[in-house]
Parts: structure tokens; C-alpha cells; sequence
């Protein structure tokens, strides 16, 4: 549960040819099963807790922004296939895992810059996207996404998405402001979710980074020094994880009007 870590092995055969990877994300078919993504070396997956890997597809066109492996059927289900959703500057695609090279083809309708990909983790799973047009959703196996009806009228854009494993409809999510929003509806309808907990202690980390740097907006933080991401939990809590950096810190929450720093 992170309290220690260690370092994978790269570089030799059958391992990732590079520790330095964009997405790295949990698989679902089976334990011990990952994926973690490259920029020059494309995706990979392991079946051993990353002992071992195989490249499955090489770099997409774009930049990619979100990653997510799901079930596309009940799990009780006799060889359901697990597919995949790749999130990228250019579109939704979706590709389906198994043995060998791992084909992507872009998803209808969900064009143009895809910021994040939410999943509900049930046994029929429930699928969000939030790219430049809005909010899109789809159900079970994932094939068609339809545009969330009624969404915000002021047509917000979600940087960041997180979805309630416990509560049907909850989802969170973060504003190119990074306000921390919450979703009770599916998106339809949403409002703040307690982020003035969550940039409280923000203004004294800011002081001591200007007292030793000199500065509290590094270059390479492209002149910001606040960006705000949701971590998914696991289908048995409904806790979710709000990281922000630059400066880093952690916080958890549930129902998204009490925020706990883990810092």
C-alpha cells in the first residue's frame, strides 16, 4: 500500500526498455497484470507485478492523456475480454487485450483533446470521458458514447476525473482552475467540492518556496504551480485521492465536502 517501494528492472530482455513512463496503470483480467506507456517505446503490459513485460502497441499519434483497461462484461462471464482506453490530444481510442500486438482504433465521437477517462468498476461498467466537446458516457461494454445530457451550463471543462466505486452516478472532478467539483447525477449537474480545504496550507508551502528559490512559479511548471489530479480508489472504498503539485501534497475524502491532508 506504498509504504515501501523498490525499482523494477529495465533494459535487458523482457523488460520495459526505459524506467522513465508516461502511464502506468493496474490491469483487470487477472493479479499481477499492469500496463505502462512510453512516448518513445509505445505500450506495454506485464502479468507478473512487472517483472516481465511485452510491448502490445507502439507510440499513438498524439500525446496520450489517460489510460484505463476495464472488463467488457461481467466478470463471472467465461473468457470476457478486457479492452482498453487510451486518452489522447487527438481522440478516445479503444483497443482490446490479449496475446500479441494490441490494435487501437479511435472511438466514434469522442474527437479532438480527451483530458481524462473515469471508470466504475461494476460488473457492468460505467464509462466517462471529459474531452474539449464536454462530458461523454457509455455503459457496459464501452461501444457507444453518448453525450451527457443537461451538463454544465457554463460549459466547464474536466481536467481530471474520478468515479465513486460504491455510490451509483457520484463522480468528482477537477476545472482547468482546479476547483474540485461533485457530480451526484452523472454528470449532469455539479457543484464546488470543498477545494478551499485543499489550497489552505497552499499559501504557506508558496512562502517557503519564495524564501529559498527566489520563486514560486518553477519554469518548468509553464509559469503555474498548482495542478490538481484525482487518484481512482479500489471497488471496495469510495475514498478518493486529490494530488496537487507544485508544491506536492495528498489529500483524501469520500463525499467531497471534507478533504484530509496526508502530507
Amino acid at each position: 500500500d506504498g509504504t515501501t517501494w523498490s525499482s523494477l528492472p529495465t533494459g535487458a530482455a523482457a523488460q520495459l526498455p526505459d524506467p522513465r513512463m508516461l502511464f502506468v496503470a493496474a490491469g483487470w483480467s487477472q493479479p499481477g497484470e499492469g500496463y505502462a506507456y512510453s512516448i518513445d517505446y509505445g505500450l506495454y503490459r506485464t502479468l507478473d507485478a512487472g517483472q516481465h513485460w511485452q510491448q502490445v502497441a507502439a507510440p499513438v499519434a498524439g500525446q496520450v492523456t489517460a489510460f484505463v483497461p476495464y472488463r467488457a462484461c461481467d466478470a463471472s462471464t467465461i473468457n470476457c475480454p478486457e479492452r482498453l482506453l487510451v486518452g489522447t490530444t487527438q481522440g478516445l481510442l479503444r483497443g482490446q487485450a490479449g496475446a500479441g500486438t494490441l490494435a487501437l482504433a479511435p472511438v466514434a465521437g469522442v474527437e479532438g483533446y480527451v483530458y481524462a477517462v473515469a471508470l466504475r468498476r461494476t460488473p457492468a461498467p460505467t464509462i466517462t470521458v471529459s474531452a474539449a466537446q464536454g462530458l461523454f458516457q457509455a455503459s457496459g461494454t464501452g461501444e457507444v458514447f453518448s453525450p451527457v445530457t443537461s451538463g454544465d451550463a457554463s460549459g466547464t471543462v474536466f481536467t481530471s476525473l474520478a468515479a465513486s466505486q460504491t455510490v451509483a452516478d457520484r463522480l468528482f472532478g477537477v476545472t482547468r482552475d482546479n476547483a474540485v467539483q461533485i457530480s451526484q447525477d452523472g454528470g449532469q449537474t455539479w457543484h464546488d467540492a470543498g477545494s478551499g480545504q485543499l489550497t489552505r496550507d497552499l499559501t504557506q508551502l508558496q512562502v517557503g518556496l519564495r524564501a529559498a528559490t527566489g520563486s514560486n512559479t518553477p519554469q518548468w511548471a509553464g509559469g503555474q504551480n498548482i495542478f490538481s489530479t484525482l487518484l481512482q480508489t479500489s471497488a471496495t472504498t469510495d475514498r478518493v485521492y486529490v494530488a496537487i503539485s507544485f508544491p506536492v501534497q495528498l489529500f483524501q475524502g469520500a463525499t467531497g465536502d471534507h478533504w484530509q491532508s496526508l502530507h
